[in-house]
């Protein structure tokens, strides 16, 4: 998947380590599965690649891993259910504090 797929307001810096596990916390095991769209903050490009971040609802612990046009469009799905805690039902960064 390229970048320049993803909207501007849903691409954010590369934060975190690089997760293999995807849905489990590398932190503090948290198993993300049922709700790892709902923690997601955006996505990067590392190298050339796009990759999806996510934040562990358990402990905040930032983690990517690589995406593509599926993910995307998954992610814009859960937007569009209002069901992402970092954007709004319009695709807008929520003011968390």
């Amino acid at each position: 998947m390229n970048i320049s797929n993803v909207n501007t307001k849903h691409r954010i810096v590369l934060q975190g380590k690089y997760n293999a596990g995807i849905y489990v916390c590398r932190e503090c095991h948290n198993d993300m599965l049922n709700n790892i769209l709902c923690l997601c903050l955006g996505f990067a490009e590392l190298s050339g690649v796009t990759v999806i971040i996510h934040e562990c609802d358990k402990c905040f612990t930032k983690f990517y891993y690589h995406a593509d046009e599926t993910s995307y469009q998954q992610f814009l799905d859960w937007i569009g259910f209002g069901w992402n805690k970092f954007y709004t039902k319009k695709g807008n960064r929520r003011k968390i504090e």
